[in-house]
């Protein structure tokens, strides 16, 4: 008696440890998904920033910082992205940079710009 009882009690608790796992398999939220996707891909455009413009005047072509600094602060935010940096060295560092590898900009820039596209920023 006691052994059919154990197997009807193996029985049940197999029964209910797979409807959990059913249950726990099968719940996803789209919604969510899509929302994590789209932070992720915002995420994404502040990380390729190259805190840099591209400015035109006189028919010649230059770049210019994006980071700004309001009268008594210390800090620097990028105009473009929000990016906040305290270190004016590694901001001329990067201009320099992108100063001397210009095609490697444009490719930069046409990354942010299919990106931007994909969020509806364009």
């Amino acid at each position: 008696m006691l052994e059919t009882l154990w197997d009807w009690s193996g029985w049940l608790v197999a029964i209910i440890l797979g409807l959990f796992a059913i249950r726990a398999t099968v719940r996803f939220d789209v919604n969510e998904w899509f929302r994590d996707r789209r932070r992720l891909q915002k995420e994404n455009l502040a990380i390729l920033c190259p805190h840099i413009s591209i400015v035109r005047s006189d028919g010649k072509a230059g770049i210019q910082s994006a980071y700004i600094s309001p009268p008594g602060a210390f800090a620097w935010q990028c105009q473009m992205c929000g990016h906040i940096s305290h270190d004016q060295r590694a901001i001329e560092q990067e201009a320099r940079y992108w100063a001397e590898n210009p095609e490697e900009l444009r490719k930069r820039i046409k990354k942010i710009e299919d990106l931007a596209k994909k969020l509806g920023r364009m």
